[in-house]
């Protein structure tokens, strides 16, 4: 008779005010009565983004009920500079500043209440590229006040493009790389959690900022539909559910590498067999079990239905993985968890 429901509602505002600085052109024609006026001008987006958010879970096995929920209200005001083209080495910069507000659900044994965590935090990004050849991204976000205090989260990457397909000249060969790295608090109820219907499933657990830093390459050749993708990654203090559905953090630094290829293959420009690989190894299997070795093969025949608009697939598609211990659903917390015995 145990039954669960997940509710959500969001309202989500945006607006912004687009200002060109027309007044540079002026100047520089003021003087220089030859100047001719760039269609590339200088633009600044000002704006205020809002997102309000309410979500809960309730799950009922017979008289006993347990609810979970969090209201989330986000402020945020941001500036964005164009200074030059699209394809200019540095083409936008944004950067903005915002609050969290976070009200939680909260059971325990003596009362239900209300926990409110608050999080100021601030943010930058800038991106650009040179011509077609090169395309690079940076972004970064801090906690610098609230509960959140010295939670942060920064990446660069950077796509190359080479043409060297004389029966395709516009087709590239793409290389990419991106690095990044986070330190972030647990979400709230990994520490906090209480259930009225199974005693085993209550905490207040104190745990240490768990951090996740990536390095990626990743190649493609459309041409040949062909990609190949590999990453290595370090965490720290990874928190997970462990076999008997109750948070915990590794003691060890966990290290995961992966890779993956893909091989299209084409006949008659009709029936396609897409294959994928994907070979992955975690150091603690304990803690992140993963499969070695998993296959996604898709086959099928795809035709026009519109040319250069819709095209329709029919086929196959398979799955297949090595064994491991795959996670086991825990109905009462709503959470996946290990499991060492199937």
């Amino acid at each position: 008779n145990a039954s669960s429901a997940v509710k959500k509602n969001t309202f989500y505002l945006d607006q912004q005010l687009r200002i060109p600085f027309n007044f540079i052109n002026e100047m520089r024609l003021a003087k220089d009565s030859t100047y001719v006026a760039s269609e590339n001008i200088t633009t600044a987006f000002i704006g205020h983004a809002l997102e309000y958010s309410s979500y809960g879970r309730r799950f009922k096995n017979g008289s006993l009920t347990d609810t979970i929920g969090r209201k989330v209200l986000d402020n945020k005001l941001y500036i964005r500079l164009q200074p030059w083209t699209e394809e200019s080495f540095i083409s936008k910069m944004d950067l903005g500043i915002g609050d969290r507000v976070d009200k939680f659900h909260n059971v325990s044994a003596s009362d239900t209440l209300s926990t409110l965590e608050n999080d100021l935090y601030a943010y930058a990004g800038v991106s650009g590229g040179i011509g077609k050849a090169f395309d690079w991204k940076a972004k970064a976000r801090l906690s610098f006040a609230g509960r959140r205090a010295g939670d942060f989260e920064a990446s660069l990457g950077f796509d190359t493009r080479f043409y060297p397909f004389r029966k395709a000249k516009t087709s590239p060969l793409k290389l990419g790389a991106k690095l990044s790295t986070n330190l972030l608090l647990p979400e709230f109820y990994e520490r906090h959690f209480y259930s009225n219907v199974n005693e085993l499933f209550r905490w207040d657990n104190s745990l240490e900022k768990n951090s996740v830093s990536k390095a990626e390459l990743n190649m493609d050749i459309p041409h040949w539909k062909f990609s190949l993708d590999a990453g290595y990654a370090i965490l720290n203090n990874y928190t997970y559910y462990n076999t008997n559905g109750l948070v915990q953090q590794s003691a060890d630094p966990i290290s995961v590498l992966s890779a993956s290829l893909r091989k299209e293959f084409v006949f008659w420009n009709l029936l396609h067999l897409d294959n994928r690989i994907l070979a992955q190894y975690s150091s603690d299997q304990s803690a992140l079990p993963l499969p070695s070795l998993a296959l996604n093969l898709k086959y099928f025949i795809q035709l026009p239905i519109q040319p250069g608009v819709m095209d329709m697939q029919i086929g196959l598609n398979g799955w297949w993985n090595s064994k491991w211990y795959s996670p086991q659903w825990n109905y009462i917390t709503g959470t996946f968890a290990n499991q060492n015995e199937w």
